[in-house]
């Protein structure tokens, strides 16, 4: 496995970028090679590298072929987002055991969906109703219900929801 980080800025503004932000950049966000330095930074931080074939800019509406998204796999930010070439590719290591690489060569790749109306402390009405759902079922198997939503509500690209059912946060504690 090669070492694939990077010294974390004092300022911490390379970390401001939200998801969204860096992945509609219209220009790639680029670091100059001082960033990769270790000059005045006591503490690295390991980066993810997730190569794109095509990487959807929302704010152009357009697809932008070979991108390469740096993530903090710390903090879940993404710290960059360029172009890359194929010939720069010749010493990056795609092995399936390497976690610091992700190979979407072959794929297209989507900022994170956002649904903001969800409700994950409920299940359908036609199995229980909404009534019998908060006043008859445990705070504890609504909350493990939630976390089963939450679960196939992200790996079905959902980074961002909104919650409606306040009053089921509220018995939960969040």
């Amino acid at each position: 496995m090669t070492d694939t980080t990077l010294p974390r800025s004092d300022s911490g503004s390379d970390r401001n970028l939200e998801p969204s932000a860096a992945a509609t950049a219209a220009e790639p966000h680029k670091r100059s090679s001082a960033a990769h330095s270790s000059s005045g930074a006591s503490e690295r931080e390991r980066i993810v590298r997730i190569y794109a074939g095509k990487l959807f800019d929302p704010q152009t509406l357009q697809l932008l072929p070979q991108r390469v998204v740096t993530v903090s796999p710390e903090t879940g930010l993404v710290l960059g987002v360029e172009p890359y070439k194929d010939e720069e590719l010749r010493g990056v290591d795609f092995s399936a055991g390497n976690e610091d690489v992700v190979d979407l060569r072959a794929a297209t790749v989507l900022p994170g969906f956002v649904d903001v109306h969800v409700h994950m402390f409920l299940h359908p009405y036609a199995e229980v109703s909404w009534e019998d759902q908060l006043t008859k079922e445990s705070l504890v198997e609504r909350t493990v219900r939630a976390t089963v939503h939450a679960k196939r509500t992200l790996m079905a690209g959902y980074t961002t929801v909104r919650d409606d059912a306040l009053t089921c946060l509220a018995f939960a504690g969040i």
